[in-house]
């Protein structure tokens, strides 16, 4: 298991939004559980969400082709939670230049 370094709150925000998750969840178990949820029953659902949210393709392609099928999804939330970080990362880096200007 991965260890996540601590996720800003704005983060579980977006990702609770996003998977319809309780804010006050354990937000990576309750990802992993509805990737699993996902990779059972609507793989066409996940893949598409993972498009849109703009996650690695290599990464989520090798971490699907592992033999370690039980930590498939958690490894898989981790990388959405990774994706949704550097989003975040992001907004804050340019927020901050229009703010200095």
């Amino acid at each position: 298991m991965t260890q996540m370094k601590a996720v800003p709150p704005e983060v579980v925000k977006a990702l609770a939004k996003d998977w319809q998750i309780a804010p006050q969840s354990a937000i990576r178990e309750v990802l992993a559980a509805r990737i699993a949820e996902l990779l059972l029953e609507d793989f066409p659902r996940l893949a598409n969400a993972f498009y849109r949210l703009d996650v690695d393709e290599e990464k989520t392609k090798a971490i699907l082709k592992s033999d370690a099928v039980e930590q498939i999804p958690e490894q898989l939330a981790d990388l959405v939670i990774e994706r949704e970080v550097q989003k975040y990362a992001t907004r804050l880096k340019y927020a901050n230049k229009g703010s200095e200007d």
